[in-house]
Formats: structure tokens, sequence, C-alpha cells
């Protein structure tokens, strides 16, 4: 019959039935169907029906090398506890084929594979380290287009498991880089698969002698790089206690700082948050404050913080918004750098003229509304 007549879930459901009935044509009807290029599409779901056997993971394997499958077939695998009678020996030589494929759609149905499997078979990811390890790491190379992750919640759950062994393990450590290579490839161009901000965080608090070595040293070395690390890192679009850089140990912020005085301080002061709440008062951050002590006296720091101010979104009136900023940027009317008291100053000005522009504006709406 022609493509367009076939009815593929009719015949997928004859097939169950039949090898329901008779046991002993199982096998022969799921090779059949794994080697035939019109009926391939079918063989995941049989087997799911039926009970996936080892050997019915010879068969993927084969299929997939030969083109007859296509890695998203399998998602029927990923359903309930539909891989729970395999050994981890058994199901490792589809993820192996799955990882050498070249298409990016191989990546995600792995991913969805091993969660699904480690949710069925409790301990037996451990089995499967090298292939999980490999997932990652395929992860962090460059690609044409993104992975698409259906399940986001997957990979921070085998990020997190993995990682899970600490610094001191080499292996988590490898698996930190492959993280920090991942996340700074986080644009909707070329982002092969999207970092959790609970991972990024994980990775600068836990590892940040691993990771930020390799982070910061990129940041410095390619500004197009470190214009999209600021919202991957700095994230001034929430609140502070959201930002992932503030994971990151001050101890290895200044550090690094101090070692590029050229460029470092801008950065950070383009990615800290700049006000925080103690109690009912708004104040400078404290690390943000830090900053200013230390390199207050550079042009370009004070210029970050500007920018940060002046990136936002923002719910009601924009005067409340400008008013919170004039109580801490006049605390440093009496800063010991001269520049800062004169860059506060100027701030303080700018705002006000921001609230009286806001202000009419606010003025304007209300005379609309009661027209």
């Amino acid at each position: 019959a022609p493509a367009e007549a076939r009815n593929l879930d009719l015949l997928g459901g004859y097939l169950v039935s039949i090898s329901g009935k008779c046991p002993r044509l199982a096998r022969p009807l799921k090779r059949m169907l794994a080697q035939n290029l019109d009926l391939a599409a079918e063989f995941p779901r049989v087997c799911s029906s039926l009970g996936i056997e080892a050997s019915d993971i010879g068969l993927a394997v084969n299929a997939l090398k030969r083109g007859v499958l296509a890695p998203s077939a399998l998602v029927r695998w990923t359903f309930g506890s539909a891989l729970k009678r395999l050994r981890p020996q058994e199901l490792a030589p589809l993820l192996d084929e799955l990882l050498a494929h070249e298409g990016d759609d191989a990546l995600a149905m792995t991913l969805e594979l091993l969660t699904s499997y480690g949710i069925a078979t409790s301990g037996a990811l451990n089995s499967l380290r090298p292939q999980i390890r490999k997932f990652f790491s395929r992860c962090a190379q460059g690609g044409k287009s993104p992975v698409r992750i259906t399940a986001p919640d997957n990979l921070e759950q085998l990020a997190e498991w993995m990682l899970a062994r600490g610094r001191q393990d080499a292996e988590a450590r490898e698996i930190a880089l492959d993280l920090a290579e991942i996340m700074m490839t986080a644009s909707p161009r070329i982002a092969r698969v999207e970092l959790p901000s609970s991972i990024i965080c994980k990775l600068l608090s836990d590892f940040p002698e691993v990771v930020w070595p390799r982070i910061g040293a990129a940041v410095i070395a390619d500004q197009e790089l470190a214009l999209r690390m600021t919202t991957t890192l700095g994230m001034h679009l929430h609140r502070d206690h959201e930002a992932p850089i503030l994971s990151l140990p001050a101890e290895t912020l200044f550090s690094w700082c101090r070692a590029h005085p050229d460029t470092a301080p801008a950065f950070a002061a383009r990615i800290l948050p700049v006000l925080t709440n103690q109690g009912d008062e708004q104040m400078l951050h404290p690390t943000l404050t830090k900053l200013i002590d230390e390199f207050g006296d550079h042009d370009d720091v004070l210029a970050g913080i500007g920018i940060n101010v002046d990136t936002f979104t923002w719910v009601g009136s924009m005067t409340t918004y400008y008013k919170q900023y004039l109580g801490p940027l006049e605390a440093l009317a009496g800063h010991r750098t001269a520049a800062v008291r004169r860059w506060a100053a100027e701030m303080t000005h700018q705002l006000q003229a921001d609230i009286k522009r806001a202000d009419d504006h606010d003025a304007e709406l209300d005379a609309e509304w009661r027209i």
C-alpha cells in the first residue's frame, strides 16, 4: 500500500496481538520490523508492548547503524519502566551507538533513556558512568544546532548525580569542565544544551578552582562571550539571590579581578547585583561595595554599574524603581575615592531626572484614565 494509506498503529497492534498468542513468532517479527525501512518505526512500539529483551538491543543498534531506525523512534522505550528488565551491560551498546551517532537528536534520546533507566532500576546507573561521561563530553562539543531537551529536569538530575562525588573526584571534575563548556555556549543560536541555573550555581560554589580558570580566561579573551555571560552569570533581570555569580566564592572573584585589572573588574560590575535588602531598607550589595572600594577609580567599573542599573524589568511606577537607588548612592557621598564620589553625584542627578520624567508619565496616564 502507498505510504499515505498505511495504518501503522493498526499494524503494530496486530503484531503485538499475534506475538502474544504465539510467542515463538515474536523475535522473527521484531527482526523483520527492525530491518524494514518502511516499518522500522513500529519496532520500538512492538518491543515495549511485549517487553524489551537483550536481543532487541542488538536489533536496534543495527537498525540505527543502517539508518533504518531514527533515534527519536526510541522514545517509546523511555515510557514508564520499559527498560527495567535489562541489565546495564545489555543497555550500554545502544547508548554507545546513540553517542556515536552524528545527529543531535541522538544526544537528546541518550539523556531520556539514561534518566528513564535510572528511575526504573535503582543504582544501575553506576555501571553506565562511561556513557554518561561521554554524553556530557559530546554536549560540550561544538554543534550546528541546539539539542532539543524536552525534559530539562532530566539533565539537571543527571548532572547533579555525576557531580555528587565532589571536587576530589577526578570524574566529577571532568564533568564540571564539560558543564562549564556547555554553559559558555548558552546562546539561542549556538547552544547545544541549555544548562539549568541550579547547575551553574553548583559549579561555581563546589568546583570554583576547576571551572573558573576556564570561564574567567574565556571571558577575558572573548568580548562576545563576555557579553553573553553577563546574562548567564549575572541574571541582573532577577533578584540578587538568584544571580549565579554570587555562588562563586568572593575570594575567587576578587583574585581574578586583581589578576586582570583592565577587564575583569568591569565585567564583575556588569553582573553583580547592585542592591540587596536589609530589613525594609535597600543598600548596596556588599560584594559590589567591595568591588567599588577596590576598583572604584576605574571608569569602566563605574560605567558597568550604571549599565546594570539601567537594565531591568519592572512592574508598576518607574518612580519606585529609580527611588530605591537614591539612598544607597547618597551613602557614597563620603567615599574615600574622589571618582566614586563624583560618579555617585552624577548618578543621583540622573536618577532624579528619571524620577521627574516617570512622575510626569504617571500623571499623564492618570489623566487619560480619568477622561
